[in-house]
């Protein structure tokens, strides 16, 4: 027998973090972003104005995931609607829900949505990985549930594959990082650091706060809010050993700097900045410093989201296509002009829609 618990309150996280925790170690291909870590720190500087709904899904008395989404108005063609939605924000690549078996996961979360009383106009389910990981599940539950979707691309965002790297591109890589690293060396003294902790035991010296630091000086033309959400989900990271800092310091300043959360081989390049002064050599150092390192350690692909893939720029080998599945209400007006008008335009150009054609 299903049984679903629905969570409202962030408050009500704190006693389900060990076991979201074992839930997100079953998990295939799992990032930080989907940790309750994750969601604590992004609730609390993103969350205004914002319903919390993650469902916890059991299965004779065991839970055997999470679905965390959030409700919140979002501006569209016809108007403001209620957008049941991930709660990512386009700050990774990917989403979906916590566990073992996605597949029942999703199923009985949607079974869940729609047989409750409706809170929302949409459901926009997006950052899907359709490719690698979710390959129909989605599109699936919300069919058997009886929920019409229509499926788009969200976005196609650029990745690095390190285990697709021969000896050419490894010795042309290393020419690069020598050019960059000469010219601003003529500058003065130059340093690069990489800061991965590990283990289970993370203490204030392995945190580096001061890294840390250094690298929100370099993000200081950020919101305020945003800053706090990097601070707080690197600390969170850190304590799971799930981060990476990477930092170029010229003269014992900071250059350049990229936060990286990490999980059995998979980066995803999570905030990064140059001083434009001393851009683009720097950010070729930075790059290719954080690049032929991760080889040494085992890592096999990097990913950058919307907001750090200006990082990834002439060095990309792979394009990453996240896809999105909307839903709208049968008994909303707005939600069904909206669909006809993205079943129009999608009709007229003859090609999927993508994030810049979509409410956002």
């Amino acid at each position: 027998m299903i049984a679903i618990a629905e969570l409202t309150s962030i408050e009500q996280l704190s006693s389900m973090r060990l076991l979201w925790r074992a839930l997100l170690g079953k998990t295939r291909g799992a990032t930080f972003f989907q940790s309750a870590e994750w969601l604590e720190a992004w609730w609390r500087y993103c969350g205004e104005g914002q319903t919390l709904k993650v469902l916890c899904i059991g299965v004779g008395g065991k839970t055997i995931g999470m679905v965390p989404l959030t409700v919140r108005r979002e501006t569209t063609d016809v108007g403001r609607l209620r957008t049941l939605t991930y709660p990512l924000d386009d700050w990774g690549t990917f989403y979906g829900p916590v566990g073992a078996n996605p597949t029942a996961a999703l199923y009985a979360a949607m079974r869940h949505l729609q047989q409750s009383p409706r809170d929302w106009d949409l459901i926009d389910l997006r950052h899907v990985d359709e490719a690698r990981l979710d390959q129909g599940r989605t599109a699936n539950a919300l069919r058997m549930s009886g929920l019409s979707a229509l499926e788009q691309t969200w976005a196609e965002l650029p990745a690095i594959r390190l285990d697709q790297w021969d000896a050419g591109e490894v010795f042309a890589r290393h020419s690069q990082l020598r050019r960059a690293e000469h010219q601003l060396s003529n500058r003065g003294r130059l340093i690069s650091i990489r800061h991965r902790p590990a283990g289970n035991d993370v203490g204030p010296a392995e945190m580096r706060r001061d890294l840390l630091d250094d690298c929100l000086k370099l993000l200081r033309d950020r919101p305020e809010n945003e800053r706090q959400l990097i601070a707080d989900a690197y600390h969170a990271a850190a304590l799971a050993a799930m981060v990476e800092l990477n930092l170029v310091y010229l003269n014992g300043r900071p250059a350049a700097c990229a936060i990286n959360f990490v999980n059995q081989g998979e980066v995803d390049v999570f905030a990064a900045a140059v001083d434009p002064e001393l851009a683009p050599a720097a950010t070729d150092v930075l790059r290719g410093r954080m690049l032929l390192d991760a080889m040494d350690l085992g890592d096999t692909v990097f990913r950058f989201s919307p907001r750090t893939a200006w990082l990834a720029e002439g060095w990309s080998n792979a394009t990453l296509t996240s896809s999105r599945h909307t839903h709208f209400a049968s008994v909303g007006l707005r939600a069904q002009l909206l669909r006809l008008n993205q079943w129009g335009r999608r009709l007229l150009s003859q090609k999927p829609v993508t994030v810049s054609d979509l409410p956002a």
